[in-house]
């Protein structure tokens, strides 16, 4: 059994499906078939058999990096809805490096339960339905039944060995240089001092965090970085109140005294804020690199499930291996 590879491809991809979400309301995709894709690509994640095969057919060894790769772009496709290649690299280091930060934040094994169970919650709020209700209180249950069976030195295994899985990864991603969760050589702030939007999303990983940034404005980081040691004024603290109302963070109940202007940023962002830091884009436009063509009818109601099973039966390391070049160059 190899836990590990549960954690990853659940994680990875709701993270997928959450961009996915996104992509579908920025290019207005009618309610129907933005239905249809998140309940096929849901049910073919949630998949038990998928979910077993995964957990068990790898003699405890975890996905390589391509086969990981090539599993999420065959589910991400599994559906009335096509990836081009550019659009699912970007996809791919999205999910990938949002589940690394996560990761990096949580500072006790038991945090990958909570982010892969807010996770599935996230997955199942998205245009909500019976059947994937049922499904991802299912799934939860049957992730508690393997954990269950570790003890704490295992659990800590298996967080290690993903974080080991994830550590070639160092992609910088607009978002989280954004909400300044992020240095300009990609690597993660530690602690980030005097920032409520990390504050926030650090005691919710696994939240939709493209949800919670879709309607936040642009903030000019070159500005914050020269105001951030002035003391606040009443408008400058209106505004910073407006961004946490547009990110659902409740107020600060900290003294006026304590509140701040904008990010702390960190040095390495702050020498090259202009650089780096998408202070010119919307969220919708941070992502606008990834384009889903949704104008393509299914064959079959149960196309993503038979994709599964067939996906399922054949797959092996050779064939992985053979297919990879379909994929183009992998991270």
């Amino acid at each position: 059994m190899t836990l590990e590879n549960l954690f990853l491809v659940l994680n990875i991809g709701c993270e997928m499906i959450y961009v996915i979400d996104q992509r579908l309301n920025a290019q207005s995709v009618s309610l129907d078939k933005a239905a249809t894709v998140l309940r096929d690509l849901t049910e073919v994640l949630l998949d038990h058999k998928f979910l077993n095969y995964i957990t068990t057919s790898y003699e405890n060894q975890m996905l390589t990096i391509q086969q990981a790769r090539i599993l999420l772009t065959d589910i991400a496709c599994c559906s009335l809805m096509r990836l081009d290649m550019n659009s699912m690299d970007k996809l791919w280091e999205l999910m990938v490096m949002m589940f690394k930060w996560h990761l990096f934040v949580a500072d006790h094994p038991q945090q990958l339960m909570d982010i892969t169970f807010r996770h599935l919650d996230g997955i199942g709020r998205l245009i909500p339905e019976m059947r994937k209700s049922i499904l991802v209180d299912s799934t939860k249950q049957i992730i508690i039944d393997y954990w269950d069976q570790l003890n704490d030195g295992n659990k800590t295994l298996v967080v290690q060995n993903l974080n080991s899985w994830l550590k070639p990864f160092n992609t910088k991603i607009s978002i989280l240089l954004r909400l300044g969760m992020q240095n300009s050589d990609g690597s993660f702030v530690v602690t980030p001092i005097n920032n409520d939007f990390y504050e926030h999303y650090s005691k919710n990983l696994g939240t939709n965090i493209y949800a919670k940034t879709a309607h936040l404005q642009p903030r000019d980081l070159s500005k914050a970085v020269k105001e951030k040691s002035r003391d606040p004024s009443p408008l400058n603290t209106r505004e910073f109140d407006t961004l946490f109302d547009q990110l659902g963070i409740p107020p600060m109940s900290a003294p006026a005294s304590l509140m701040v202007t904008g990010l702390d940023v960190p040095p390495q962002a702050e020498e090259e804020a202009t650089t780096f830091m998408p202070n010119q884009l919307s969220l919708s436009e941070m992502l606008g690199d990834v384009t889903l063509n949704v104008n393509l009818e299914s064959e079959d109601e149960n196309q993503g499930r038979t994709h599964l099973e067939m996906f399922m039966k054949g797959l092996s390391d050779t064939q992985i291996q053979e297919n990879s070049s379909d994929y183009g160059d992998l991270v």
